[in-house]
């Protein structure tokens, strides 16, 4: 055999090995179970405040409680967001702002329609909640 050819199948051989994955493992001498990923959700909501032309978006903290995000829509926004293609665009656009949102620290500089929304999303988190908003 060529020198290429073992060099080749060792080299495959070693990556099979690397990325293959063992669907069970031991936990006592006579019984084995499937290992299996963690389940991993997140829930979003996206709401449109009339009052203020606002569209909140909340998602909820890892324990307790929820982030909500306002957004002051644009002109243009204010008549896309009475549509379903122009309301996914707009949360499409939005979900890559949220990383880059600024905290609001004075609850009191928020318009008092959307802290209410916010608040009315869970009534045992009143207190619990992160406010930020998306325009920069």
């Amino acid at each position: 055999m060529s020198a290429f050819f073992v060099y080749a199948v060792t080299l495959i051989a070693a990556c099979w090995a690397a990325t293959t994955v063992s669907n069970t493992h031991s936990t006592h001498a006579h019984t084995t179970h499937v290992t299996r990923e963690p389940t991993e959700s997140e829930t979003i909501f996206f709401q449109y405040n009339s009052h203020t032309h606002h569209l909140l978006i909340k998602t909820h903290k890892q324990k307790q409680g929820y982030y909500c995000y306002i957004y002051a829509l644009t002109d243009d926004e204010r008549v896309q967001v009475h549509t379903d293609s122009g309301l996914r665009a707009i949360e499409m656009h939005l979900l890559t702002l949220l990383t880059y949102a600024h905290t609001i620290d004075d609850v009191s500089t928020i318009k008092t329609s959307d802290v209410r929304m916010c608040s009315h999303f869970n009534a045992h988190a009143v207190n619990i909640t992160d406010f930020y908003t998306l325009n920069f």
